[in-house]
């Protein structure tokens, strides 16, 4: 295998599916497969989870003279590309790979690529036309309420699932869940679980436009740009999250106040450090909203802020004393609750429901999203 190419051309397609490369330097799976036929070069990476393949046509290609293929350690690869110049040669000779332009020249032994797997990246399955700037934001929304617990595989998953118009994202870790839909054009139904880490590099940070996914039972893909990029499914069924929404007739107490306003409370809240399980207690009324720490180590904490937009308590429990009708206190993990605020621009609606161990926020700007975040009760 022998051939020569521009620096920015390999480069381009090198970073973008870095992604998929281990960190293990003892691993196939942290190798790019170079495959270079007379109609061009093909590039390949994976981890078994999420897989790239990119072809680079011949006439992207300054020469080719010999066809070929090999195991190429990645990390050396992105290095060497990097530091090259305008134009860079490739020789395999044997099981050593030189890699040089006219001021340098570097060699490395290549692996065993047998133990590289064969990976199919063939496009089929049920098709399914979104836009990707609309998916990469559902997918920013939602992925942080995901676990990684590697006892619970599923729970590192975001849920798809299609209905009516719309691709519904969903996580949870059981103590929070975040969820947003986005249009689609078809109608197409699928229900998959995808893990969040691999939906993070699903699409490249330029794509912004329409994109055909491809769902099978054991993965999703699409091709953008000569670029085939495929995650797999889950196989284990995602658990049933149908009923973990508070209904309005069991929403106790109700706030309205700008993002700005409570995540400045927060912050100057924790100032004090909260404990181990990073705990803040916040008192709702309409005069105010209050935060409140206390920690024998650290100290106390007590913030307010009295701007706020309204605060409602149902009248359906009016005649329940368990409840007082101007005030609500609770306590919650202050970081799972910023994390669910930020997915908003401005003005957030927080709900709390008559359990007293769950806090729903939506925003009136944003109603395709939903965040969830479980209360703690002490």
């Amino acid at each position: 295998m022998k051939f020569t190419i521009e620096k920015k051309i390999i480069e381009w397609q090198i970073e973008r599916m870095q992604s998929a490369i281990l960190n293990n330097i003892n691993s196939p799976l942290s190798s790019f497969f170079l495959k270079l036929t007379r109609s061009g070069l093909f590039i390949i990476s994976t981890n078994s989870e999420l897989s790239y393949k990119v072809f680079i046509n011949k006439k992207d290609l300054i020469e080719i003279h010999d066809v070929g293929s090999c195991l190429i350690d990645g990390v050396f690869l992105r290095d060497v590309i990097r530091k090259s110049d305008k134009q860079l040669s490739f020789h395999l000779i044997g099981s050593e790979l030189k890699v040089f332009w006219e001021d340098a020249l570097f060699s490395k032994t290549t692996r065993d690529s047998s133990f590289f797997p064969e990976i199919n990246f063939e496009q089929k399955g049920i098709k399914l036309t979104v836009n990707a700037k609309n998916f990469k934001r559902a997918i920013k929304n939602t992925a942080f309420a995901t676990t990684n617990n590697p006892s619970q595989p599923i729970l590192s998953a975001i849920n798809l699932r299609s209905e009516a118009g719309f691709l519904h994202f969903s996580a949870t870790d059981t103590s929070r869940f975040a969820s947003e839909k986005i249009e689609i054009s078809n109608k197409s139904r699928i229900n998959i679980s995808v893990s969040a880490k691999n939906l993070k590099d699903f699409i490249p940070p330029e794509l912004d436009k329409d994109i055909e996914l491809n769902i099978e039972s054991s993965k999703i893909s699409y091709i953008y740009d000569n670029l085939t990029i495929q995650s797999r499914i889950f196989t284990i069924e995602y658990k049933d999250i149908s009923n973990i929404l508070p209904k309005d007739s069991e929403i106790l107490y109700s706030l309205t106040i700008n993002k700005r306003d409570i995540l400045d409370l927060i912050d100057k809240t924790t100032i004090i450090t909260p404990g181990k399980d990073n705990v803040i207690n916040l008192s709702l009324s309409k005069n105010a909203l209050k935060g409140y720490i206390s920690q024998y180590d650290s100290g106390q904490s007590n913030v307010q802020t009295k701007n706020v937009l309204d605060f409602r308590f149902n009248p359906r429990f009016a005649s329940d004393f368990r409840f007082d009708p101007e005030l609500a206190q609770v306590n919650i993990n202050y970081r799972y609750l910023k994390d669910a605020i930020s997915v908003f621009d401005k003005v957030i609606d927080i709900h709390i429901n008559e359990k007293m161990n769950k806090m729903l926020i939506v925003s009136p700007e944003k109603p395709e999203i939903c965040q969830l975040v479980g209360l703690v009760l002490v």
